[in-house]
């Protein structure tokens, strides 16, 4: 009969909703991501390497960077970012490919054990997309000093990422997250641009995918 009380009881612990425990939160991460349209035979590697280049990895090291704030008791409203800028998928000749991703992010959560939390989010993101090849050689005049100077194409796209989560409250004003979501986005071959004019680079590029990502939040 004890033991039937105390499992009762653990039960109701873990399952009982607690209030967040951050009001306000700001979060850095870094994610790990696999998406299809990177595969070696995909349609944008193949292209880049018919035009002599070397293909882009398949494996991605996003950076995520988010601030939240709760609007009601198991409800945050946000914004998110989804960068590959800072660690760039590189090709040779200097060419690098990353993607930025802004949104407005939607979260639900519940608080158990006091210093769990489980969150399920989704954001609807506007990306850009660039494949940029970096340190071009140009010359100035009168002098013909050499400057340094980049060139490629960008993109513009719509993406969609949602995401289970789990957070562990080490401090009132830290704590840990990991999260396991899945990111939904597609590249028109037709519509890169560069310098304002368009470019037909005819291939396609699906950035869908799971993604992992572990990171640090700061709350008050």
């Amino acid at each position: 009969m004890r033991l039937r009380k105390k499992i009762l009881l653990i039960i109701l612990l873990t399952a009982c909703t607690l209030p967040a425990q951050f009001k306000q939160s700001a979060g850095v991460g870094m994610g790990i991501f696999i998406p299809e349209g990177m595969a070696a035979d995909a349609p944008f590697n193949t292209a880049i390497k018919d035009s002599g280049l070397s293909r882009i990895s398949a494996v991605w090291l996003p950076l995520t960077y988010d601030f939240s704030v709760t609007v009601y008791p198991s409800v945050k409203l946000g914004y998110f970012r989804y960068s590959s800028a800072i660690l760039s998928n590189l090709s040779s000749n200097n060419f690098a490919f990353s993607i930025v991703m802004n949104g407005m992010s939607v979260q639900t959560f519940f608080t158990f054990m006091s210093k769990f939390e489980a969150t399920f989010g989704m954001v609807p993101m506007l990306g850009s997309a660039n494949f940029i090849q970096d340190k071009l050689t140009a010359a100035t005049s009168p002098f013909q000093l050499a400057t340094s100077t980049e060139g490629g194409m960008s993109h513009s796209f719509i993406a969609y990422y949602s995401w289970i989560g789990l957070r562990y409250h080490l401090k009132h004003w830290l704590a840990l997250e990991t999260a396991l979501g899945y990111l939904d986005a597609e590249i028109d071959g037709k519509s890169w641009k560069n310098n304002g004019e368009i470019v037909d680079f005819q291939a396609d590029m699906k950035l869908s995918g799971p993604t992992l990502r572990f990171g640090v939040v700061f709350g008050w």
